[in-house]
């Protein structure tokens, strides 16, 4: 016995009645398991879209068409007007659609600050300031976008001209 190889060996197991019929049972088992797996289908197809699949997929293109939408609505904003305050106070307001040639605007304060001001937005050039977070914030171009300088006391924000420039309160407080 100790001479036969692996081959012999199962070969051998193959003739064995008793060892077939050992593995038809087992093969039987597994097939009751998965037939309780998959709710007593005998085939386990599955539907590829189904009718929740549908709706979630309207959803999201719903919800894609209404972003497209809105983000084309935000592209045609009325004129822009830079609101630039100076310790809480409006110290200018510049309609940007009036500027014909960019210009800086510079601010003697508690610190000196020089403004980029163009037809297409405002930003800070220079500032006195120790950390430069203002002039690393970049040219501000869509109405609601802010950049403030704190050592300098100096902010500017873009409004729309229907925004009503302090017309309005940003919010109320109960």
């Amino acid at each position: 016995m100790g001479s036969k190889n692996f081959f012999e060996e199962n070969d051998s197991n193959m003739k064995n009645p008793t060892f077939a019929v050992a593995e038809e049972l087992s093969v039987a088992e597994n097939a009751s398991a998965d037939k309780k797996a998959f709710g007593g289908c005998e085939t386990s197809k599955k539907k590829f879209f189904t009718k929740h699949d549908f709706w979630v997929v309207a959803f999201l293109l719903a919800a894609l068409v209404f972003s497209i939408f809105m983000l084309a609505a935000d592209s045609t904003e009325d004129e822009l007007v830079a609101v630039v305050r100076v310790k809480g106070k409006i110290y200018r307001e510049i309609p940007l659609a009036q500027v014909e040639e960019p210009y800086e605007l510079t601010i003697k304060g508690e610190e000196v600050v020089v403004l980029r001001i163009s037809s297409g937005g405002v930003g800070f050039v220079s500032s006195g300031c120790p950390d430069k977070l203002c002039v690393n914030t970049g040219e501000l171009i869509k109405s609601g976008q802010s950049a403030v300088c704190l050592p300098a006391r100096v902010s500017v924000k873009l409004v729309s001209d229907t925004d009503g420039v302090g017309k309005a309160p940003d919010a109320v407080a109960g």
